[in-house]
């Protein structure tokens, strides 16, 4: 026979009121757990009546205090845990930046004034351009992030088309010269 606590928010090991420490038996008949400890367990019903109880402990609580959530980082809210892992924690979002004529009304960040349209450079620190006349510094790059410029697949069907062209002015030829 399975069985699994019986407490709200059944099949867990803990919740609000407590965290589950086992399961007791009691009856004329004895049975056999196949781990008392764990919150779902499979029992060895005796031949005689038994009754089956889950137990609990209360949780032994330590309080921490909320923290506000600034412009960029998150905060959270006054919460309690317990050492087998019971939080009643709530995370609160990043408020984001106020920003008022260019200056964050919070924390006084000033506003970027990149545009976001504008793209970063692969490796800022490389120069782009050599640093002397004649040589190759700083021009060397991964074949990876050198863009592609051309697409091959055009010269194929360029090529077809001019093949295709000579055959039918081979015919057309042909064919007058028949005539």
């Amino acid at each position: 026979m399975r069985r699994t606590c019986c407490r709200p928010g059944c099949g867990r090991s803990r919740d609000a009121n407590g965290h589950f420490s086992g399961w007791t038996q009691n009856g004329a008949a004895v049975g056999s757990f196949d781990d008392p400890s764990a919150a779902q367990t499979t029992f060895t019903m005796p031949a005689g009546a038994v009754e089956l109880t889950a137990n609990y402990d209360a949780h032994s609580l330590a309080h921490h205090d909320g923290q506000d959530p600034t412009c960029t980082d998150p905060g959270w809210a006054a919460y309690d845990e317990c050492a087998c892992g019971y939080s009643t924690y709530q995370e609160i979002p990043a408020a984001g930046h106020s920003f008022v004529d260019g200056v964050c009304t919070v924390c006084g960040e000033k506003e970027s004034s990149q545009d976001p349209d504008q793209t970063t450079p692969v490796n800022p620190e490389r120069p782009a351009e050599p640093s002397e006349p004649g040589s190759s510094e700083g021009l060397e790059q991964d074949a990876a992030a050198i863009p592609a410029t051309g697409d091959m697949s055009m010269l194929a069907v360029a090529a077809a088309a001019v093949v295709g062209a000579a055959v039918l002015a081979g015919g057309l030829l042909a064919r007058r010269h028949r005539s």
